[in-house]
């Protein structure tokens, strides 16, 4: 989410005031997208829409001229059910991911049962900011080890030539003698935003050799120009 530029349409209207909403719009898109805190997470994702919507009503009424985003079209989007709903559990994973990755360091199994128990715990006390979805998300999660970390990065620098090649989403390769879990993966589509290693993304098992690779939609002569590039 980059900085916008704005400028003032109208002498009455205090632009010192919307540039100083715009850094915080910006402060708090940063947050969001990182942070693996839920009271950081939650308190700045109000805030952002609350700035975000002082904005968008601003350009609505022509009362400054914005270059880069469109404000209006992003509060729009932003302020849907389903992005809120992707938001929301994109940051869930996240935290999720963080809780597992600490807990496999410790050397107790009482240790790492109190540390997933954490996690519950905390964000049980931020339901009433959650859709049900969201809820009922969090409370399917299964704890996870993190086999792999030589894994783990590849699937990153996977996730990055992906992206890079002008791709936004991948596919869940499942190897011929995938486990279960990988399996029910196999083919499934998603966002580069939402990619976690033992979420979404390999590895998912202790044994795991599955991968991913861009998703190429309808547009296979892109995929192809892609894979040659390679």
């Amino acid at each position: 989410m980059g900085f916008f530029d704005l400028f003032k349409r109208q002498k009455s209207f205090d632009l010192a005031a919307l540039q100083r909403d715009l850094e915080i719009v910006n402060d708090c898109a940063q947050l969001i997208e990182n942070t693996v805190n839920p009271e950081t997470f939650f308190s700045r994702y109000d805030l952002y829409m609350e700035k975000l919507a002082v904005l968008a009503e601003a350009q609505e009424a022509h009362r400054v001229k914005v270059k880069g985003d469109n404000l209006v079209q992003k509060y729009a989007r932003m302020k849907t059910d389903e992005q809120k709903v992707e938001t929301i559990n994109a940051f869930i994973d996240r935290m999720w991911y963080d809780t597992c990755q600490k807990a496999d360091k410790l050397k107790t199994e009482k240790g790492k049962e109190n540390r997933y128990k954490k996690f519950f715990d905390t964000m049980s006390q931020y339901e009433s900011a959650m859709p049900d979805i969201c809820i009922h998300h969090y409370k399917q999660l299964i704890p996870i080890k993190i086999y792999s970390e030589e894994i783990c990065e590849q699937i990153l620098r996977q996730k990055d030539s992906i992206k890079k090649n002008g791709f936004s989403h991948y596919e869940y390769i499942a190897c011929s003698n995938s486990c279960p879990k990988c399996k029910a993966l196999d083919g499934k589509i998603f966002s580069l935003s939402q990619l976690r290693p033992g979420l979404n993304a390999p590895p998912m098992c202790e044994h795991c050799r599955c991968s991913i690779s861009a998703h190429t939609g309808e547009d296979e002569k892109d995929y192809q120009t892609w894979l040659n590039s390679l």
